[in-house]
């Protein structure tokens, strides 16, 4: 979680102060790769792997609007991560909801941005199932270019009610 033990940190020490702490500023340091590096640095961490959030993954949304946003947030994470390549790698987002599109955009983001696989969320895409023949193109593209898929677990219960798991194994 984007910069989680620091957060804390700074809200017991906003809170000690009697002060509240400014989110928007505080966020709007991790927009700068140069800030998470010196973060992994305190931490140890080698390496970090980055995703869109779970809450952006848009599989509900209309293709014209989910095929564009999944290709402004690869190119986005790929912009970011540019920083320091050997640090900073992330997972391509595509639009689930739209198989063929999304696999025209991993193999783009994986291809030409460098993305390291495909992150997915929930198990709902648009009325689809990760077992759906719809969503062949993801896997044949993922297995041609031999990446992994981070399967993100979230609850899109909020998004899809009583449909949110309807696979079919019981």
């Amino acid at each position: 979680t984007l910069g989680a033990p620091e957060r804390k940190k700074a809200l017991r020490e906003a809170h000690a102060r009697g002060e509240t702490l400014n989110v928007a500023e505080y966020m709007a340091k991790w927009r700068d790769p140069s800030h998470r590096l010196a973060s992994m640095d305190a931490a140890g961490q080698d390496a970090q792997v980055l995703s869109v959030p779970s809450h952006c993954y848009m599989y509900w949304a209309e293709a014209e609007f989910a095929v564009p946003f999944a290709r402004t947030v690869n190119d986005a994470l790929a912009s970011y991560c540019a920083a320091a390549p050997n640090r900073l790698m992330f997972w391509a987002h595509a639009p689930l909801n739209v198989p063929h599109e999304a696999a025209k955009e991993i193999r783009r983001a994986c291809t030409e941005l460098g993305a390291k696989g495909l992150v997915a969320g929930g198990s709902n895409f648009g009325g689809m199932e990760y077992d759906s023949p719809e969503l062949d193109p993801v896997w044949e593209a993922l297995c041609d270019l031999d990446l992994p898929i981070f399967v993100h677990g979230y609850n899109q219960s909020v998004t899809w009610g009583k449909q949110a798991n309807t696979d079919r194994y019981r």
